[in-house]
């Protein structure tokens, strides 16, 4: 599953920063960028299967413990993202009442992203403000909406996507443990429906519910930055792993899908800096690959570091 799977993440990742590049150099998002920028991540896509040289012995396969949970958490991504947003008659729903305003923002910029909109975009919802968010995940949906992918479809299977993905990111960190962590994150406190206790009117929430179905540029960041964890940690090892161009695409472009995980990797990478000193001359080539297209990145995000 690794090619498969890191396969994908590269194809958002280059799609992404390519159409991007593009539109910035063109002043807009079009068709012909979102053409082009789905063209390069199926080549990128393509070249990462086959350069991988990674192999999955049999002692990596989950056992039928992990299957279980493995199963519960495909079972919760689907239901989670074949209703997140559906019609019911003349009206249209959705599952979660978290999600309501988060869905209302990412439909809002998914198509004002898609019909043509000067790069980099302003505000669509406040006057004559610079854009400041992480678009990665709004941005490929309306690259998809440019190829005549219906938004509907588009969210869920990039949700899909998304969550097979993160499944396999978290098992291979953390295996059956990190699993159920993102899905049952609150204890026992989710539980106390099922009995008769006159409580509170108290709402019990977790991330996979409140985070990761909602705030959308998780589906490529959480897999993402569990990936180059997993990665670092085999390097520390000294055992194979992705090359490492790969890693700087990742790490590079985390900051369109969500700042704070970039964030997160850059302490994570000070650690190593202060702790291994063995890895330091490794770590400072692979910084200074990662520093321009990070703080590019970050730069647009920030409105050039003027918004937090």
């Amino acid at each position: 599953m690794i090619r498969p799977i890191t396969s994908l993440l590269v194809f958002t990742a280059v799609t992404i920063v390519v159409a991007i590049t593009l539109g910035l150099a063109m002043g807009a998002m079009n068709t012909y960028v979102s053409i082009f920028g789905v063209f390069a991540g199926l080549v990128a896509a393509v070249i990462t299967f086959k350069t991988i040289k990674v192999e999955e012995s049999s002692a990596d396969a989950p056992n039928v413990v992990e299957m279980v949970w493995l199963i519960i958490f495909a079972l919760a991504a689907l239901r989670s993202f074949f209703w997140l947003l559906y019609p019911y008659n003349d009206e249209w729903y959705i599952l979660s009442r978290d999600n309501l305003g988060d869905i209302s923002l990412h439909l809002n910029l998914i198509q004002y992203l898609a019909h043509a909109t000067p790069f980099w975009p302003q505000s669509s919802i406040l006057v004559h403000t610079q854009l400041t968010y992480p678009i990665g995940m709004d941005l490929l949906n309306a690259i998809l909406l440019n190829l005549h992918v219906p938004v509907v479809k588009g969210l869920i299977w990039t949700g899909l996507l998304g969550s097979l993905a993160t499944a396999y990111c978290l098992w291979k960190w953390g295996r059956s443990f990190t699993v159920a962590a993102l899905l049952f994150t609150g204890g026992l406190f989710g539980f106390l429906g099922f009995f008769p206790w006159h409580l509170p009117p108290l709402e019990w929430k977790n991330p996979f519910l409140t985070l990761f179905v909602t705030q959308r540029g998780w589906l490529y960041a959480l897999p993402a930055t569990l990936f180059l964890l997993w990665s670092w940690r085999m390097r520390l090892e000294k055992k194979n792993t992705i090359p490492e161009w790969i890693e700087v695409l990742f790490y590079g472009s985390l900051p369109l899908f969500n700042a704070h995980a970039f964030l997160f990797l850059s302490a994570v990478l000070a650690s190593q800096w202060i702790f291994n000193p063995d890895h330091r001359r490794r770590l400072f080539y692979f910084v200074g690959f990662s520093f321009l297209p990070a703080t590019v990145c970050m730069a647009l995000v920030t409105n050039f570091f003027h918004q937090s």
